[in-house]
């Protein structure tokens, strides 16, 4: 077993049955439940967009565009460990998400408009966030990641 899996299984016999654990729009939705001809909805704006785009400002974090072989070998991981099909870390800026890595290497350092991204909405959320069909959900399915790429 990998030191990974052992990680997990020591803390799989601490962590809450699944029944008791919370997951993102797990209750209810913020979104409209009939698709849009064009567009997907709009993400909501969490209260502190102004304080958390000043620190990206502050610290140019969108303009990082150098590869990051500490980023990478994290996605690379947590990808094989848990089978995921993509693994990335993003900054999500006012209008653009700029992939700082990813295990998807054409786009590593892609920059891509808000309104098209999946990370948009984790950003609302303090819980886990899964997303298992996204072709199905309306706040994604009409996203270029989806109809373009097969995210």
């Amino acid at each position: 077993m990998t030191a990974v899996g052992e990680y997990f299984q020591r803390r799989a016999r601490e962590a809450p049955a699944a029944k008791d654990c919370v997951l993102s729009n797990a209750q209810q939705r913020t979104y409209a439940l009939h698709p849009m001809d064009k567009a997907s909805p709009s993400a909501p704006v969490p209260d502190g967009e102004s304080e958390r785009l000043e620190c990206i400002t502050k610290f140019g974090l969108m303009d990082l565009n150098e590869p990051m072989p500490e980023l990478d070998i994290i996605c690379s991981f947590l990808g094989k460990e848990l089978g995921f099909f993509c693994t990335m870390i993003t900054i999500v800026g006012a209008t653009h998400q700029l992939i700082l890595s990813c295990t998807i290497p054409d786009f590593a350092q892609a920059l891509l408009p808000r309104e098209h991204t999946f990370c948009q909405h984790l950003l609302m959320g303090d819980a886990p966030f899964i997303i298992k069909n996204p072709e199905a959900d309306v706040r994604f399915y009409n996203m270029n990641p989806v109809t373009r790429q097969g995210v």
